[in-house]
């Protein structure tokens, strides 16, 4: 799909014990796939970050960065899905705060 140019989608919250508002885990194959893409190809590929709200019908989606953004960090695979899970669970907040607005 990358090849052809095409986007994919990556969800990477843990949902072993079902699917939770608060994220608990994000594994770390986007970041993963990124870095394996780039080596390959030279691709710096964008990651978007996204929270998806089923009760507040709500799609939330976070200002791009990319692979070579979140690499400069050198910080672990576990620490950068750590970094975004977090993100996302800011951007559930939100959500939750423009909600109780109206």
């Amino acid at each position: 799909m990358l090849d052809s140019g095409r986007s994919i989608v990556v969800f990477p919250e843990n949902s072993t014990d079902g699917y939770h508002d608060v994220l608990k885990q994000y594994f770390a194959g986007f970041y993963v796939l990124a870095r394996q893409y780039y080596r390959k190809t030279n691709t710096n590929l964008k990651i978007y970050n996204m929270y998806y709200s089923r009760k507040y019908r709500t799609l939330m989606i976070a200002k791009a960065t990319t692979y070579l953004d979140l690499a400069s960090l050198h910080k672990s695979d576990e620490e950068i899905a750590e970094m975004m899970r977090n993100q996302a669970n800011e951007m559930y907040a939100q959500i939750l705060s423009e909600s109780n607005k109206t």
